[in-house]
């Protein structure tokens, strides 16, 4: 996905407003995989993709852990 934003010079999709909705663009404009994203966060790469296929939801400490992750990512 970045070599296609980098060619069309903008990123062609919106973001969502909730925390997982903004974690799932940051991993899709990044070109991370789970692995890598859960790596980032420190959190479980099977956890993450639980959360951002709506399988099961995040508590409030890990809701907490994602946005301070999200305030300071790249």
């Amino acid at each position: 996905m970045p070599k296609i934003i980098d060619f069309l010079g903008y990123v062609p999709f919106g973001c969502q407003d909730d925390i997982l909705g903004k974690l799932a663009y940051y991993k899709l404009i990044s070109g991370l995989s789970y692995k890598e994203l859960g790596a980032k966060v420190g959190i479980h790469y099977e956890q993450l993709q639980a959360w951002l296929t709506g399988r099961t939801k995040p508590n409030k400490k890990s809701f907490c852990r994602l946005k301070e992750f999200l305030q300071t990512a790249p």
